[in-house]
This record gives C-alpha cells, sequence and structure tokens, in this order.
C-alpha cells in the first residue's frame, strides 16, 4: 500500500465513545448473510472513470474512491446489490424467489483529502479543496411508472477529532480475524433517528447541503447516478461526510417488490457494494486502513438496533459502520495542493500485498542500504535482516513461516524512517 514516511501513529485521528460489541452471529445478522448472499451481482462492470495524472504539488483534479483504493489490495470480494427503502417493512423477493425485508435505509461515506492512498492526487492539511460531484452507483428499477423517485445526497465537512457532526465506535479485540488482539476504531456519522420503523430523523452535522437527483427512466439504464456540487469548498483536514437516501415517490407498509418476477408496488433502488464472501470469517477487509486514516466507506443506516452487535442504544441514533462490506460512493474534487513535487520523490513507498500469505514485498522510491525488521504483537522480533534498494524496485521478503495475525514492519535508513502494520492471513 502505498504510504508516507514517518507514519509514527498507529491509532490517530480518531476521537469517539466506544460501544461494546458482541457477537456477530445473531439470528438476525444470519438474515442478512442471506440477504447478502441472494442479491449478490456476479458480473457487474465498473464504469470507467478516467484517472488525472499523478503530480504531487499544483493543480489536482480527480475521482476519489475509498472502495478502488482497497480493492487494488483485495481479490477475493463479491459484488451486492442493497435496496434502499424509507421503511424495514417493505417486501423484497429475491431473484432465487426468497423472500426478506427491506433492512438498508441510507447509506454514507467520510473522506480524507489527505489520505496517503490517494498518492499523486492527495491534498495536505490547509489545502483548500472543491468539492464538483458525487456519485453513487447502483441499479434502478421502475415497476411503476406513475411515480417520481428521488436519490437525495446529504453533504457536509467538518473537524472529526471535535465531533463536528461525526461520530465512531471501537470493535472489541477479537471480533476480527485481521485484528486478533486489537481493538479496532471505525469513524461514522452523528445521526438521530428513533426506535420506530421508518424515515426518521437524519444526520446531525450543521451546514449541510442536501442536493435531489430526480429519477427519470434514462436512469434505469445506468449504474452510475450522481449531482453536481454548487460552491462547496472546504480545508483539506477536514473530513467530508456523504448521506445517501433513495425516496420513492410512493410507499406504504404493505410494498412488495419482487425482483423474481419484475413486478412490484413501489420503484427501488439497490446501491451497489463490495464486501468479504465469508461474513462469518469477519476479517474487516475495509478498515484495513485503521491506523492512518479515519476515512470510512461503509456507513449505513439501518433498521431496528443493529442485530444487537452494539448495546445500550438503538443504533439509529447513529450512522452504522460496516468493516465487512463498502458502498461505492466516488467523488470528484479539484483544487490546489501543495504537496511538493520533491516530497513525492521522496517520501513515498510501497508495501504489498496487505494483508498477505507473508510473501511481503517493499518498494522504496529510493537507491539505498535500509534495515528491515519485523517484530509480531509481543514485540518479538520475528525478521531482521540488511538489504540493498533500488529506486522503483521491489524486494520479496518471506515472512510465512510465521503464525497468522498482525505484525509491524520497519524499515529504517538514512531519512527513511517507515512504521507498517502488517497481516498475515
Amino acid at each position: 500500500m502505498k504510504g508516507k514516511l514517518l507514519l509514527a501513529s498507529m491509532l490517530v485521528g480518531f476521537a469517539a465513545s466506544a460501544q461494546s460489541v458482541v457477537s456477530t452471529n445473531s439470528s438476525v445478522a444470519t438474515k442478512i448473510a442471506k440477504e447478502l448472499e441472494v442479491s449478490k451481482v456476479e458480473n457487474f462492470e465498473m464504469p470507467h472513470f478516467s484517472k488525472a495524472n499523478a503530480n504531487k504539488g499544483g493543480a489536482v483534479s480527480n475521482y476519489y474512491s475509498y472502495t478502488d483504493t482497497m480493492t487494488a489490495f483485495l481479490t477475493d470480494l463479491d459484488g451486492y446489490n442493497l435496496s434502499l427503502s424509507p421503511d424495514s417493512t417493505t417486501t423484497i423477493i429475491y431473484s432465487d424467489g426468497s423472500a426478506g425485508n427491506n433492512y438498508f435505509h441510507g447509506a454514507g461515506a467520510i473522506y480524507d483529502m489527505t489520505f496517503h492512498g490517494w498518492a499523486g492526487n492527495q491534498f495536505a492539511e490547509g489545502d483548500q479543496v472543491t468539492l464538483d460531484s458525487v456519485f453513487i452507483l447502483g441499479f434502478y428499477n421502475i415497476f411503476n411508472s406513475n411515480q417520481s423517485d428521488t436519490l437525495r445526497f446529504h453533504i457536509f465537512h467538518g473537524n472529526i477529532a471535535s465531533n463536528a457532526g461525526f461520530d465512531g465506535v471501537s470493535w472489541n479485540a477479537g471480533v476480527f480475524s485481521y485484528f486478533p488482539t486489537v481493538s479496532v476504531p471505525q469513524s461514522t456519522m452523528a445521526y438521530t433517528g428513533g426506535a420506530a420503523q421508518g424515515n426518521v430523523g437524519g444526520i446531525t452535522a450543521s451546514n449541510v447541503t442536501v442536493i435531489d437527483h430526480i429519477f427519470n427512466t434514462n436512469d434505469s439504464a445506468s449504474t452510475v447516478h450522481g449531482v453536481a456540487v454548487p460552491n462547496f469548498t472546504f480545508d483539506a483536514a477536514d473530513a467530508l461526510g456523504i448521506y445517501v437516501e433513495y425516496i420513492p415517490g410512493n410507499y406504504g407498509f404493505s410494498d412488495t417488490v419482487d425482483f423474481a418476477s419484475g413486478t412490484g408496488t413501489t420503484n427501488s433502488f439497490g446501491m451497489f457494494c463490495y464486501g468479504e464472501p465469508d461474513f462469518n470469517n469477519s476479517r474487516g477487509d475495509f478498515i484495513a486502513y485503521y491506523d492512518s486514516t479515519y476515512m470510512n466507506a461503509s456507513n449505513f443506516v439501518i433498521d431496528e438496533n443493529r442485530y444487537g452487535m452494539f448495546s445500550a442504544q438503538f443504533l439509529n441514533e447513529m450512522t452504522y459502520p460496516w468493516a465487512d462490506l463498502a458502498n461505492f460512493i466516488i467523488i470528484h474534487a479539484s483544487g490546489t495542493s501543495s504537496v511538493s513535487v520533491e516530497e513525492a520523490e521522496m517520501d513515498t513507498y510501497s508495501i504489498y500485498p496487505n494483508p498477505s500469505n507473508g510473501l511481503v514485498k517493499v518498494e522504496l522510491n529510493a537507491t539505498t542500504e535500509a534495515t528491515v525488521k519485523v517484530v509480531d504483537i509481543t514485540g518479538q522480533v520475528v525478521f531482521a535482516a540488511t538489504e540493498n534498494f533500488t529506486a522503483g524496485s521491489a524486494r520479496t521478503f518471506d515472512l510465512s513461516n510465521n503464525a497468522k495475525g498482525m505484525y509491524i514492519m520497519t524499515v529504517k535508513a538514512d531519512g527513511i524512517n517507515i512504521v507498517e502494520r502488517l497481516t498475515i492471513k
């Protein structure tokens, strides 16, 4: 993964009140897993978003997708089509004929424009970023041509450390197999709702920009749905929050959407997501960057108390951070980056794949002799060597004889001090 040298903090950019986590293998979680299984998208073709040239420093104009960044390192993900609905009473009959209720009321993402994973298109704190447009990938199905349906985008920015519109949770150690011994934090958006079913409440941030996209028949032939964002500029130090909800023009408490027969009493919109093929494994692929960014592409509003996964509150008081599932919300942003070209040439590196089976490649943007050391979670050194690196060429290190789990790799040389968390699976 791309990173910046001197990445000293292993848990940064997070201020939250922790919630207690219980087993994810509840009966309701099992029903959700069934919903995901029957809503898989086998041959989804990703739209092509042209990338701007990587040009650290100066003008930047680019598409950004946290999910794309993660999928560059993950190959065993499945695609899902999750229907959004204002309430959870809508009956959904899936393409395989099985039936369930609609659990998902909204989806969101939190962006960090200073994230090192943006490589040549990242910004520095203090840079002014203009949000030009926002997109969500999904499927719009017209079953009732007499109704007008809306995709509503809520957009805001704020200081995540002071909880300005943001919140968060900490998953207990042992919940995710990638992180067997650590408590893993995730950022989310503050949300106020109620214990009753239905489209109640919303995000609590101030100065929210709300933009409606009114669906038309052409949208049923597209998987990309977006809106232009007028006059929205913010400091790159702020977190960018995006929350999307689908508001059908006609719905009630006895609606049915039948994907098997292509009929329904109301129209539907299903967002496209990537997720774990085996949720019981609880690997948490989409929190792999939790130690270096607060960004989160898996904020959802889900019915009731989010399946008992947290205690002491109804979680429709917040958006739910799902670590095993990520939606495709994509933004286009532009501005002038103050990250210099010299910095881009001297301070980048790649360590990949991560997670891995133990064969790890390290690439430096420098020709130098460096000391490489790997320690386990107890601090025991499991690998140490001095290696000669050539700029742009990767060196491979075999750690496959070590047990599965989390490790810390350090790479040190003159002017180089890399600290990176590794996961062996």
